[in-house]
């Protein structure tokens, strides 16, 4: 199965970010990679008329970009903003970057080790999310039925990985659904069950 997909996205000129606490700016262009199993991540260059936003106070702002596709058709790309940085400005209009992950990636910062005790898969996985319980936002569609453990061991492990871990083991997988409030991870165990993506060139 292959993971990463990388997608050519023909974007009209008037994408931009919808939603942001601190700012509203328009996205110039933007690439990334997501794929089944994947935390995308989504490279944006955005301008805006304010040369003097502070570069911290975007770090972790929930952010919203609605893109109109040339067949007239929006899509949504949503998540938290992990990088922002000024890169010059030019004719009043100050140019900036940043980076795009979904909630999941913030796990990466948390180190831990306990240990689970008669508990499923995704009993352990709901628990681990329920640490970011102000950000995540998940929903299991699971078919199989499910095995319980006597007990499972996570030792100096990010949360992240302990969690990639437990599903790729248990054959569970997930991808990102974007709406116009937000994104949620979903996590199933049939592939077959997928509907197939819309082509776009």
């Amino acid at each position: 199965m292959q993971r990463c997909t990388r997608h050519k996205i023909d974007v009209c000129s008037n994408s931009k970010i919808l939603r942001n606490p601190a700012q509203e700016m328009l996205l110039e262009s933007f690439s990334g990679t997501e794929g089944l199993s994947y935390a995308y991540s989504f490279e944006l260059t955005l301008l805006c008329q304010d040369s003097g936003i502070k570069l911290k106070s975007m770090m972790g702002q929930h952010s919203l970009i609605e893109i109109e596709l040339a067949d007239g058709s929006t899509r949504h790309v949503a998540g938290y903003i992990t990088r922002f940085a000024s890169v010059g400005s030019d004719g009043g209009i100050a140019r900036y970057t940043a980076t795009l992950n979904p909630w999941f990636s913030m796990l990466e910062n948390r180190i831990d080790s306990r240990i689970f005790q008669n508990k499923t898969v995704e009993e352990v996985v709901a628990q681990v999310f329920a640490s970011c319980s102000a950000y995540s936002r998940h929903e299991f569609r699971l078919s199989k039925p499910a095995k319980r453990y006597g007990y499972i061991t996570q030792y100096r492990e990010s949360d992240f990985n302990f969690a990639q871990r437990l599903l790729e083991q248990e054959g569970m997988f997930y991808y990102f659904e974007h709406t116009s409030e937000g994104h949620t991870m979903i996590i199933c165990d049939d592939s077959t069950r997928l509907e197939s993506l819309p082509k776009r060139v």
